[in-house]
């Protein structure tokens, strides 16, 4: 009866035994890699500042026109040399984003304006990255604004030639707690993901070899190109000195669907190279790095929900381990009160990201992908400022 009892709870439970052993490994490997000090040291051997090739710098804009010019303005305000550079504008807009880019070229011709149907974001930069004539290649979305250094920084990695694809370090503008929370979070992962490999999550400013970029299929399209890029034997790396200010919703619904329609690529990027894992010809990116990507973001979130609804079964129906539901329900309602608190905030953001993504599960069932993008619009009013990012 003993045994039978044991094996009861322990079948109940094996959510939360998963959930926890994954999340104490990967907070470890963490912690002891993922060290910025040491990272930067590492990054810094290998940079070389005064490497300055001919590069692209792709913008796709929808609807741009309330920050389109900031935009530009804060790109050019950058320390990269004007005539080493060129700006393509990927615009599908029906405002008028294409006639303030057109004026705004008069006085800087390295802005190219290409106007293209609103197919999908993959779409745009597919056509922008055919056309690109930079040795590098670097993406940075119209609500992202640059520290006046950080192109110069991105760029500099690719002075190693084993370096195929850089993300840079995003900071919350309107330092929303969540945001933040997750931010930091990411932070620590990524060094301790590129310190082992490479890296598997790309932010919206990053920068690719041009002759390694592939036709992007899914929404997740910066993961998507670094991901293709690591295939072909090169690193895809994250330099938390190439940094960037974006702002986040603060609008619950609308950070919802921000950060699900981007999950929703995630997901069925992953799942599309599902083979990759635990495949040992991609060294510590193949048996750990995307594993461990694929469980946060596509199994994780079910064994969640799974957690409370087996503690509940247990201390109604078989009641094997009352004490430990009890704990277990009772925490549920003490996180959600007191996430706002420094320590207890960090653990209401994972627990957040894990609805979004399950959210982001029933989107794929329903639309498998979700091509065209949707700007946070609430966001908008923090982008007034060309200077904005320099001045954060």
């Amino acid at each position: 009866m003993i045994v039978v009892d044991y094996l009861t709870v322990t079948v109940l439970h094996i959510p939360l035994i998963i959930v926890v052993i994954f999340y104490t490994i990967y907070g470890i490997i963490a912690l002891i890699i993922g060290k910025e000090n040491r990272y930067l040291s590492i990054l810094n051997e290998i940079k070389d500042r005064y490497y300055k090739p001919f590069i692209s710098i792709v913008i796709p804009t929808y609807n741009e026109e309330n920050i389109i010019r900031a935009k530009l303005e804060n790109t050019v305000n950058t320390d990269y040399p004007k005539d080493r550079l060129e700006i393509i504008v990927i615009d599908s807009s029906t405002d008028r984003t294409p006639d303030i880019v057109e004026e705004y070229a008069k006085d800087h011709p390295y802005i190219k304006l290409v106007k293209t149907e609103r197919q999908g974001l993959a779409n745009a930069l597919n056509r922008a990255y055919s056309i690109a004539k930079g040795e590098i290649v670097i993406k940075t979305d119209c609500d992202s604004m640059l520290k006046e250094d950080s192109i110069s920084n991105i760029v500099s990695n690719f002075v190693d030639e084993r370096v195929g694809a850089v993300t840079g370090r995003l900071m919350v503008l309107n330092n929303e707690g969540l945001e933040s929370n997750y931010r930091s979070i990411q932070h620590r992962i990524q060094i301790a993901e590129s310190m082992l490999d490479s890296t598997y999550i790309f932010q919206s400013f990053s920068a690719f070899r041009r002759n390694l970029i592939k036709t992007i299929t899914t929404s997740a399209d910066d993961a998507e190109v670094a991901l293709n890029i690591r295939k072909q034997g090169y690193r895809a790396i994250y330099d938390p000195t190439a940094v960037f200010y974006e702002a986040s919703p603060l609008d619950i619904k609308e950070r919802i669907d921000v950060k699900s329609r981007r999950a929703v690529g995630h997901i069925n990027l992953l799942w599309k190279n599902v083979k990759l894992c635990f495949n040992p010809a991609y060294s510590w990116y193949g048996m750990l790095v995307l594993p461990m990507n694929l469980f946060m973001i596509s199994i994780s979130p079910i064994l969640m929900v799974l957690i409370p609804i087996l503690s509940m079964i247990d201390l109604f129906v078989t009641k094997h381990s009352i004490l430990l539901d009890y704990i277990i329900l009772l925490l549920i309602p003490l996180i959600l009160v007191l996430r706002d608190k420094p320590i207890v905030s960090k653990v209401w953001t994972i627990i957040e990201l894990q609805l979004i993504q399950l959210i982001a599960l029933m989107r794929v069932i329903k639309y498998k992908d979700m091509r065209t993008w949707k700007r946070a619009e609430t966001t908008r009013v923090y982008y007034k400022d060309a200077q904005i990012a320099d001045n954060a």
